[in-house]
């Protein structure tokens, strides 16, 4: 299962598109995280995402207006049981790709395969 959110192009980072496309990227990831947060919560059904920032120096241009780079969010858990707060730091490759339009941003997390149900 791939998780995916879709970002509206800021108004600020419309102009950066043209002469930097790098700094439009970052400028509305940046402004778009809490719904990238929603979104990595996908992949942790037993925690809670928070504080998501993305890392420039791993942004690469994979092909005409789609980049890759790394998200580092830090992950939360609470055990009520043993009353045990955990936080632990993850990191994630996303995919974005500027839409046909212009207007807005697809943002892509991992695919992982669904697992098959066991046979008995």
């Amino acid at each position: 299962m791939q998780h995916s959110v879709i970002l509206p192009v800021t108004p600020e980072s419309k102009p950066l598109w043209s002469n930097d496309p790098s700094a439009a990227v970052l400028d509305t990831l940046n402004a778009g995280a809490v719904q990238i947060e929603l979104m990595l919560q996908g992949y942790h059904s037993r925690e809670k995402v928070r504080t998501v920032s993305f890392d420039d120096s791993t942004l690469q241009l994979l092909a005409t207006n789609e980049y890759r780079l790394k998200a580092n969010y830090v992950i939360e858990e609470y055990s009520v049981c043993s009353a045990i707060d955990q936080v632990d730091s993850e990191s994630m490759p996303l995919t974005v790709s500027l839409l046909s339009e212009g207007t807005a941003m697809e943002v892509k997390g991992i695919d992982l395969p669904e697992r098959e149900p066991d046979s008995l």
